[in-house]
């Protein structure tokens, strides 16, 4: 995928339930500690993104700008304290058709038969995201 890559990087810090940062408990986790960590349901603190990259935009948000706030996050589950993640909701993601999954289990080349309208079925892997 052509184009500059950018990076960009989260503010993490240890809060309390009120949301509010926590400087007694910062003092035994650093922040390199903190950056380290990608809990369940969280953005990673390095986010790498290419303009252009969305593959599955919205059919009615195509070639339109769209503004992606970024958000604080709170995680707390079997921590010994609060995290806190201000940085863009994004995840990388992956999606597979049914039907490629059904390939890996024939055995043969007699149990696959794969019918396309065009009689060319293509194979497309983007080996940028492959990093």
């Amino acid at each position: 995928m052509p184009g500059t890559l950018r990076s960009y990087y989260s503010l993490d810090e240890i809060s309390n339930k009120d949301g509010k940062p926590e400087i007694r408990d910062s003092m035994h986790f650093t922040t390199e500690f903190l950056n380290k960590m990608t809990p369940s349901g969280m953005p990673p603190h390095e986010l790498r993104l290419k303009k252009g990259g969305n593959r599955h935009a919205p059919s009615e948000s195509r070639g339109q700008t769209v503004l992606i706030l970024r958000i604080k996050l709170n995680y707390e589950k079997n921590l010994p304290f609060t995290m806190s993640r201000l940085q863009f909701p994004l995840r990388l993601s992956f999606a597979m058709t049914i039907n490629n999954v059904a390939l890996f289990w024939t055995t043969t080349r007699e149990g696959i038969h794969i019918q396309a309208q065009s009689g060319v079925v293509n194979n497309v892997v983007f080996k940028e995201v492959l990093l």
